[in-house]
């Protein structure tokens, strides 16, 4: 769970991100967007699943697995009307996830599931001992 201190930081940066450019605020959101955004997710899933299952690349799966969620953010994000631009995306993207009013609420409930989710997930073994 983040701290007070990062939420407010987050929160602080918006303003920020939006006079520069790095985020934007649509006016017209374009469903095709969002749509190549979740088919991402999907595809990088998919991709995750086979290197894991496969036993093929521990640290790839990772990768695409972080892509995954990268990806479904800037879905959840385009789905409020937020662009994120091309530099630093990654930082904005989690900053705007926790900072905009309008979506923090929604990601921070969805983030405090998650975290009980994965306590009871075997993924919770993999992460605290790594696969033998």
């Amino acid at each position: 769970m983040l701290s007070k201190e990062r939420i407010k930081e987050a929160q602080a940066n918006i303003p920020g991100y939006l006079g520069q450019g790095l985020l934007n605020k649509l006016k017209n959101p374009d469903e095709a967007v969002r749509k190549v955004l979740i088919n991402n997710c999907e595809e990088s899933m998919k991709v995750a699943d086979l290197l894991f299952k496969n036993n093929y690349s521990d640290l790839w799966a990772i990768v695409c697995s972080y892509y995954a969620m990268y990806y479904m953010a800037n879905a959840v994000l385009y789905s409020f009307g937020y662009k994120v631009g091309e530099k630093i995306a990654h930082k904005v993207t989690a900053d705007a996830l926790r900072g905009c009013p309008k979506i923090k609420w929604y990601v921070l409930s969805s983030e405090d599931r998650a975290i009980k989710n994965l306590k009871k997930s075997p993924a919770k073994k993999l992460l605290s001992e790594g696969r033998n």
